[in-house]
């Protein structure tokens, strides 16, 4: 049984695969791991192993570190090693629970607005 840690990293897990807008058998295609393992996981059902969490990062080419939610503030603010900065993170994260129909919106509204 996994604890709080665990769930934690399973919920950084699934917020990184979905600024991807990665399904989980794409994330389990691109680590060599099953979608039943990625799903046990992402719910925090399951403690995953170092080696896990090494194909989990090189797959969404991000450090161990991020997944352990250890990465330090960065330069201008950024978070997960540079990936994307606190304050756009916290816009994107409430679109993450949102049907896919809504982000793609938010997506296209995003674009139009950086053209």
């Amino acid at each position: 049984m996994a604890d709080r840690e665990d769930e934690e990293i399973g919920e950084r897990i699934r917020k990184l695969r979905l600024l991807r807008g990665w399904s989980q058998a794409a994330l389990a295609e691109a680590a060599s791991l099953t979608v039943e393992g990625i799903s046990r996981i992402e719910r925090g059902a399951r403690a995953p192993r170092v080696s896990t969490l090494r194909a989990i990062s090189a797959a969404l080419t991000v450090p161990i570190s991020a997944l352990l939610g250890e990465e330090p503030a960065g330069a201008h603010g950024q978070t997960a090693a540079g990936l994307i900065s606190a304050d756009l993170l916290a816009v994107i994260e409430p679109l993450l629970d949102q049907p896919a129909s809504v982000r793609a919106t938010a997506a296209r509204i995003a674009r139009a607005l950086t053209e």
